[in-house]
């Protein structure tokens, strides 16, 4: 496209698209992208079809020969009702609350999305990605995407709040690690901070920079040298928890663990407050209230318990745990993954064949009602409807 192609594009389509303040800097992209489209349905007991092929516009903008590349909002999604009530991933779809978002690439195992948090928007919820080709992708409770930064592909890498609709990650792509944090109700990047490229110690188990959580307006990354926390106005300084990690935080609830890999319990509190200790060693999580904290009971390193009396539900309130009824499960199965909802918690099961299988072949949503512990089975799909090298996946 020469020059005055470009110009023409410019004149002709900028009426049309629905942009606002375009983080350039923030999305720079390589030349020849794909494109995104939407699909409808969601795999398994609800209708499942392509939406008509959508082809976005894409803006070349030439800022010292340095070309960029401007993704404006795609088109909404059609209206699907969503089995659970948060958003999960499966094979190269994301499903929201009311429609579906599908990367839509050449080579299908690029488009598969490897991590995905949860980010407010009024009465609803949208998302923020990362592909498998390193792509954050905002996607809004309508569907429709804006490509935002670039990360790495892999779980856990994006941190998002339900109550600021603000999202972090850690762009590895220049000389040195920076720290990203973007609002997504506003569509700006508020900051990019640089992290210190420090080189782990041999026997540390933290290696890269990861942002580990979005409590409305504070923002804590994890580096090989500690955790560091952003908040606007002030740069970055180092965590008050100088001898744990913070792998947790909402609405003034912040989860600790220890540095020592030995220790394997967490603890809970605010800032300023006293703190209770759980047993911990796995996965752990907080309501977006802040009410409620999720432990996973791991006895030693690589342990792979997975009794579902292992995983427990704490009140930050008064220190009580709520009683889960949580289905036993037969040896070989195992409790993957989980995450809170509205007053609810989820819990992602795979069904092997025995406990010798390679292979999964069911996975199923355990949606469990935190007033009562009541549990149900809300999502049942056979594990060629999700993919059988990618594992179905809540927001982390």
């Amino acid at each position: 496209m020469n020059e005055q192609q470009v110009a023409e594009l410019f004149r002709t389509e900028w009426p049309r698209i629905p942009v606002g303040p375009a983080p350039v800097d923030a999305v720079a992209a390589r030349a020849g992208r794909r494109r995104r489209g939407v699909v409808r349905g969601v795999v398994g007991g609800v209708v499942v079809g392509l939406a008509a092929a959508a082809v976005l516009a894409v803006v070349v903008v030439a800022q010292d020969d340095d070309p960029r590349e401007v993704r404006p909002l795609g088109p909404e999604g059609p209206v699907v009702d969503n089995p659970v009530d948060v958003s999960w991933a499966a094979d190269d779809v994301l499903h929201l609350d009311r429609t579906t978002v599908r990367n839509d690439a050449a080579d299908e195992i690029e488009a598969f999305i490897a991590s995905h948090a949860a980010v407010a928007e009024g009465e609803a919820y949208g998302v923020v990605y990362v592909d498998l080709e390193g792509d954050v992708v905002h996607a809004d409770s309508l569907g429709r995407t804006r490509r935002i930064g670039e990360a790495a592909p892999e779980r856990g890498v994006v941190a998002g709040s339900l109550s600021s609709g603000w999202a972090a990650w850690v762009d590895p792509s220049g000389e040195t690690p920076e720290l990203v944090v973007h609002d997504t109700v506003e569509d700006r990047e508020l900051t990019r901070q640089p992290l210190p490229d420090e080189a782990p110690a041999d026997d540390a188990w933290v290696t890269t920079a990861t942002a580990t959580a979005v409590d409305g307006e504070t923002v804590w990354v994890r580096t090989p040298g500690g955790d560091l926390v952003w908040e606007p106005g002030e740069p970055l300084r180092e965590s008050p928890y100088a001898d744990r990690w913070v792998v947790g935080a909402a609405d003034g609830t912040i989860v600790t663990r220890s540095k020592d890999p030995g220790d394997m319990t967490l603890e809970y509190g605010d800032a300023d407050g006293p703190v209770t200790s759980v047993p911990g060693g796995g996965a752990a999580a907080v309501s977006a209230d802040g009410r409620y904290v999720l432990s996973q009971r791991r006895d030693g390193v690589g342990d792979g318990t997975d009794d579902p009396a292992d995983w427990q539900v704490h009140d930050a309130v008064n220190g009580g745990s709520v009683p889960l009824d949580l289905p036993r499960l037969p040896a070989g199965d195992r409790i993957e993954q989980a995450a809170f909802g509205a007053g609810s918690v989820h819990f992602v099961l795979a069904r092997y064949r025995g406990p010798v299988s390679a292979e999964p072949r069911r996975w199923q949503v355990v949606s469990c009602d935190l007033a009562d512990g009541v549990c149900e089975t809300v999502l049942d799909l056979a594990a060629d409807e999700v993919g059988l090298d990618v594992p179905l996946r809540l927001a982390d």
